[in-house]
This record gives structure tokens, sequence and C-alpha cells, in this order.
């Protein structure tokens, strides 16, 4: 009896162990490898063209690896601190309290400890604060689906990110209550109402 006990807890204090989440960047160069990725259901919580930011298992790396997908882990302990997506030239980042995680060109990621984030935030650079909320199959649709560009625009992923969280859904239930409110003029029954609701 004892030895099965002590069995099943070796077992499981192996399996929590390998099971251990990890953020990892994973190159996503090509249409194939951004379809597998998805396809993979790994949430995303960054994407700077072509490096997706996520968590996955620390046993999974490797997996990632036989199914073709350039993956490294970048904090083996995530969440402990917090992330900023900082856009900033050399003489600024030289200031960026914390560790630099990953790096391509002016853009950096960066694990900032609680007490250093209002430093992050009076920087002279464009930041974004990476939480752990998983990107949306509707971010990944400008991917994956075929269109037809009408202009070639320089891409920004520290815009792109603030731009995916815009809800059209809230935007239009937010339109539909100010048209139910009928006449907002001063005089009408409703009109202190809908004041209300646009000084939100």
């Amino acid at each position: 009896m004892r030895t099965t006990l002590l069995f099943l807890v070796l077992a499981t204090t192996i399996a929590t162990a390998k099971a251990a989440p990890v953020l990892v960047a994973v190159d996503l160069p090509d249409g194939p490898s951004r379809q597998h990725w998805v396809d993979l259901g790994h949430p995303t919580y960054a994407y700077v063209e072509p490096t997706a930011f996520a968590e996955v298992d620390e046993g999974d790396v490797a997996t990632l690896s036989r199914h073709g997908l350039s993956a490294r882990v970048i904090d083996r302990i995530p969440w402990r601190d917090q992330y900023y997506l900082v856009k900033a030239p050399v003489g600024v980042r030289a200031q960026l309290p914390g560790e630099v995680l990953w790096e391509r060109g002016e853009t950096v990621l960066v694990r900032v400890p609680a007490d250093a984030v209002a430093a992050v935030c009076s920087l002279p650079a464009r930041f974004h604060h990476v939480t752990r909320r998983a990107m949306g199959a509707r971010f990944w649709e400008q991917f994956l689906v075929p269109t037809v560009p009408l202009r070639s625009l320089p891409w920004d992923p520290i815009v792109q990110t603030v731009v995916d969280q815009v809800s059209t859904d809230s935007l239009t239930a937010y339109i539909q209550r100010l048209q139910d409110f009928g006449s907002r003029l001063i005089l009408g029954d409703s009109s202190y109402a809908a004041s209300q609701l646009e000084a939100l």
C-alpha cells in the first residue's frame, strides 16, 4: 500500500514537472507554418511578424520542432513579472529596466518586475503591455485569408496589437443602445440617460 502510494506521488510529480508551462517565441515565416500553428491551438499572447509569443508545456517544445516549427523557450517561469513589447532606439533601450527576452531591430520583449513598470511607462518609447489574454481567430485571419491589398503599408506590431483589441460586437452594442433611446434632445424623456451613456 505504502509503495503504491509512493509510486503514485512520484508519477504525479514527474507528470507535473514535464507539464510546466513556459513562454516561447515561435517563428512562423510563411502561411503554412502560421496555419499549422493556429491548428495546434496554443494560446498566443503577442505577435511580431513573423514571431508568435505563446505559452506551451515545456514537453511540447520538442514536439513543435518535430512539426517543423522553430520554437525557443524565452521564460521558464512565465507571468511572475510583467511583459512589455517596446519599440525604442538603442539609446533608450539602454534605460529599459528588467530583462530583454527577445529582440528584432528596434523592437524588444522585456520582462519587467512590478516595481519597475513605472520606469518603462515613462521612457520616450512606444510600448505595449503583453497580458495573458490570448489573441483570437480574428487576428490570424489577416494572415491566413487571401486578400488583395489596396496598397502596401508598413506593418507595426504595437499598432496591430491595439487594433486587434477592438471588439466590433462591443461597438455595435454601444451604438444600438444609443439608437434605442430615440430622441436625445434636451426636452426628451431619455436625454439624461443618453447623456450618461455617451459620457462613458
